[in-house]
């Protein structure tokens, strides 16, 4: 989703738990798309780090297992109703 989003424009701000996946993503400068999307989604960010993630951010898209939603509303202050999120 995030690499779909960069190479329609967006600007994309990337967080994930896992550092080798993020450092990955770093190291390309994106997501590169293969299948029925091709092509090189170039993000923002890519980070480890929440805060920054969702600095500034108009839309914040969750993609995990919902099993995990509520432990990231919280992190993200979504519980505050400081945000909107789309859970997915």
């Amino acid at each position: 989703m995030s690499g779909h989003l960069a190479l329609m424009g967006f600007s994309v701000k990337l967080y994930d738990i896992v550092p080798e996946t993020i450092r990955a993503i770093q190291e390309k400068g994106g997501i590169e798309l293969q299948g029925a999307v091709e092509g090189f989604g170039k993000l923002e960010l890519a980070t480890t780090r929440m805060d920054d993630a969702v600095s500034n951010a108009d839309i914040i898209a969750v993609v995990t297992p919902a099993i995990a939603h509520r432990s990231i509303a919280a992190e993200c202050g979504f519980t505050s109703g400081r945000r909107n999120c789309w859970l997915r």
